[in-house]
């Protein structure tokens, strides 16, 4: 879910408010944390089988998913009130939000299926 909705996070309104920022390498930091965070959800995702690396691939991915939504709030709270004006660039926002929660719900779930076969490696 986090790889969909960061890969079409781009597609929204809020790029163009960030290449409409005198400062455009703002937005070419946004996207690269974007594209890292979903790098690291892919990674996570083809390793299944290893628990441990993919909680590690998770957590690099969230501190990623957190830069790109620390970025998207602060422009989101400096390009003016929210209204109707700005509900195509709250639909990005609430992308990469949405994402943040896929991942740390994904992390949790990993680490309570990890809780749950060092249990069952117990009790053999």
């Amino acid at each position: 879910m986090a790889l969909l909705l960061n890969a079409a996070a781009p597609l929204s309104n809020l790029w163009d408010r960030f290449l409409a920022d005198p400062h455009v390498w703002w937005g070419h930091a946004w996207l690269a944390a974007l594209l890292l965070a979903a790098l690291c959800a892919g990674i996570a995702l083809a390793s299944f089988k290893t628990r441990i690396s993919q909680i590690r691939w998770i957590d690099r991915g969230l501190m990623f998913q957190l830069l790109a939504l620390g970025s998207a709030t602060g422009l989101l709270t400096t390009v003016g009130p929210l209204g109707t004006r700005l509900l195509s660039e709250t639909i990005g926002f609430g992308m990469v939000a949405l994402a943040a929660v896929a991942l740390l719900l994904a992390r949790r779930g990993v680490r309570k299926d990890e809780a749950l076969v060092r249990s069952m490696d117990r009790i053999r």
